[in-house]
């Protein structure tokens, strides 16, 4: 259900390239890569990303039998990954939400570090936090060097607000 409605809001007549990070054994990636292809009959690219050369093998020999053609992965870190300019990081939820906010702040400073030549924006998914959950989760942004804070993917159950941007530009 989540896949099938994010994907509503994806441009139909491209390519869509998406990076699975710390891919590991990749049941998710295969398993996404078959609905995208096969069921919806969207044109996409899944590059698996993960630090398990064993496993990089595996899944590679995997989508080969499969004639998964635009799956594929590759050993390394996101710091390995060369694509473009800019990079957009959905803040992690799970651990923001729990109170692990300094596990966050340090999440989002290694990446900018880490890629400090590239634009960092973050997106904080608005609809999913209250107001001063949203005023720390932009500071929080601003705190570890982010260039740019979002409000939403658009895949959550709500989209920007003119309240929300408001509320993020007093922060940042």
């Amino acid at each position: 259900e989540f896949i099938k409605q994010a994907t509503t809001q994806l441009n139909s007549n491209k390519q869509i390239t998406i990076l699975d990070f710390g891919s590991g054994k990749s049941y998710l990636t295969f398993s996404t890569y078959y609905y995208l292809t096969e069921v919806l009959n969207m044109n996409v690219k899944i590059i698996g990303i993960d630090l398990k050369k064993e496993v990089i093998e595996h899944c590679n020999n995997i989508a080969k039998k499969l004639n998964f053609t635009n799956l594929s992965f590759i050993y390394g870190d996101v710091i390995d990954y060369e694509n473009k300019d800019e990079i957009d990081m959905v803040i992690n939820l799970g651990l923001f939400l729990s109170g692990r906010t300094a596990k966050v702040l340090d999440e989002i400073a290694l990446l900018k570090q880490e890629t400090a030549d590239k634009v960092l924006k973050v997106i904080i998914e608005t609809c999913y936090l209250n107001d001063d959950q949203k005023c720390l989760a932009s500071q929080i942004c601003v705190d570890a060097g982010a260039d740019f804070v979002k409000t939403s993917t658009g895949f959550g159950t709500g989209g920007a607000t003119l309240a929300d941007v408001q509320l993020i530009k007093e922060v940042v």
